[in-house]
């Protein structure tokens, strides 16, 4: 999912957030790891790419941010490789961030670039708790 702020198109929004909702019924507790994460990676890095073959790396840093969203928890050891990536920073777990940057088929300075527009965002309250929460408060489920 595109989220576009301000225009829906790329060169005039303000803000474009790419979002894929991934929720899990069955597996709420079980954490991704990065093989769950292999396909996103690819997609998100072809698509920051084609967007830097469009607008200057400054423009895209400004303007385009790509979240994975989910009700599971997400491992820290994935957390930590995605931090390091991005901050430039002594590799935690060195096998895992070359995994990453290889999918990312990016260069080390642009996949660094790319790993900084990318946040995992997990263990998310599930469907059902998020419906029941807002059937229990009126106020917040009719937006007043």
């Amino acid at each position: 999912m595109g989220l576009y702020i301000g225009s829906e198109m790329l060169g005039t929004a303000r803000l474009v957030r790419y979002v894929p909702l991934k929720h899990s019924t069955r597996r709420t507790t079980e954490p991704w790891t990065a093989s769950g994460l292999e396909t996103t990676i690819r997609v998100f890095a072809q698509l920051y790419a084609e967007l830097l073959e469009r607008f200057p790396a400054k423009d895209i840093a400004q303007r385009f941010q790509f979240s994975f969203t989910t009700n599971r928890p997400v491992a820290p050891k994935l957390l930590e490789t995605i931090a390091d990536i991005a901050a430039g920073a002594k590799r935690r777990h060195p096998k895992l961030s070359r995994t990453l940057v290889r999918w990312s088929n990016l260069g080390t300075a642009e996949a660094a670039w790319f790993f900084r527009l990318f946040s995992v965002d997990g263990g998310g309250a599930g469907l059902w708790d998020q419906r029941n929460l807002l059937s229990q408060n009126p106020a917040v489920s009719s937006g007043h």
